[in-house]
């Protein structure tokens, strides 16, 4: 099944390359030409990687993917893997926008995040030469985006907020991260911007007067052989100006009558008064980031609001010949 899965990917992947690169036509002269393109993507792969001008989609590309757009002069918000770059185009000049995927493992610690920026043409004219081409929307023939755009420590509309853990750091600490939905509704298009080095650090802007979901997860040291972990997906409504912290709390309970390892849990506290915010535990299971919703959008619908949310804890037991799950 694992390698079907593969070929899958693959096959997809390749049914959406287009032709061998070739240089874009020569914009008028009064217009720029943007090229945009995808680099190598691990996690979330085979799914394509939108991009967005001002809200409005006008490509999805998958590994080694470009494709080009000409626009008038004038400042543009670009959108790629949950990043965003902000760009005053000037007509006759020519932009590089790449988003990729970088990697790294510290001990039993592996983190994955995008990159998506702007490069000199030198640094990525390799790359794009060997990449296969797809056409683009223009920007009035392209989806408009449903999802809102993350603010920055500038808006006006703005909150901060800030993670804390039960557990100690030390080199048995549990693995964290928090990942923020651009689509907070139905939970989709994620970007993963905090880490266990965020844990009990500064605050960081979200929006405010508005749905914001985010999942927390932490990870567990190795139980024998097997991994643990948990998460909480949540959503909640941030008031402007206020600061907030997120306790997270998980732990080991093994439990074979009841067939539980462990739990985790989730509260979000306002700082001005110290009591915890009303929160939104969302039913459906995150899977990976994509297209496809990890969240009901029936919760909004409906609301269950309560103080803290709960969830059970998993572990997968890998063996010499496969990987299978605990519970």
């Amino acid at each position: 099944m694992k390698r079907l899965s593969i070929l899958l990917i693959v096959l997809l992947q390749a049914c959406a390359m287009g032709p061998a690169y070739q240089a874009a036509p020569a914009a008028l002269h009064s217009q720029a030409l943007v090229y945009m393109f995808r680099g190598d993507v691990q996690y979330g792969g085979g799914y394509a990687t939108k991009f967005y001008i001002n809200d409005t989609e006008v490509v999805g590309l998958y590994d080694s993917g470009y494709s080009w757009i000409h626009l008038d002069s004038g400042s543009y918000k670009f959108k790629a893997g949950g990043s965003k770059i902000e760009l005053d185009v000037e007509a006759g000049k020519t932009y590089y926008l790449g988003m990729h995927q970088e990697t790294k493992i510290t001990g039993t610690l592996r983190r994955t995040w995008n990159i998506f920026k702007s490069y000199p043409r030198d640094e990525v004219f390799e790359q794009l030469s060997e990449s296969r081409y797809k056409k683009s929307s223009s920007l009035s023939g392209g989806t408009k985006a449903k999802s809102r755009d993350f603010k920055s420590t500038a808006a006006v509309k703005s909150a901060e907020i800030r993670f804390t853990h039960n557990k100690t750091r030390n080199p048995k600490r549990p693995q964290f991260g928090v990942s923020f939905f651009d689509k907070p509704e139905i939970c989709v298009d994620g970007r993963q911007n905090l880490t266990v080095e965020n844990l009990n650090a500064g605050n960081v802007a979200i929006p405010a007067g508005e749905l914001v979901s985010l999942i927390v997860s932490s990870r567990e040291p190795p139980l024998g052989s097997a991994q643990v972990w948990c998460a909480n997906t949540i959503s909640f409504i941030p008031e402007v100006n206020q600061a907030y912290t997120v306790k997270i709390k998980s732990g080991l309970d093994v439990n074979f009558k009841k067939g539980s390892i462990g739990n985790c849990t989730v509260e979000i506290i306002n700082d001005g008064d110290n009591k915890p915010v009303d929160i939104l535990a969302r039913t459906k299971p995150i899977k990976y980031f994509g297209s496809s919703p990890n969240c009901d959008p029936d919760d909004i619908q409906q609301p269950n609001w309560v103080k803290i949310a709960k969830n059970k804890a998993n572990c997968s037991l890998t063996t010499t010949t496969k990987t299978q799950f605990c519970n």
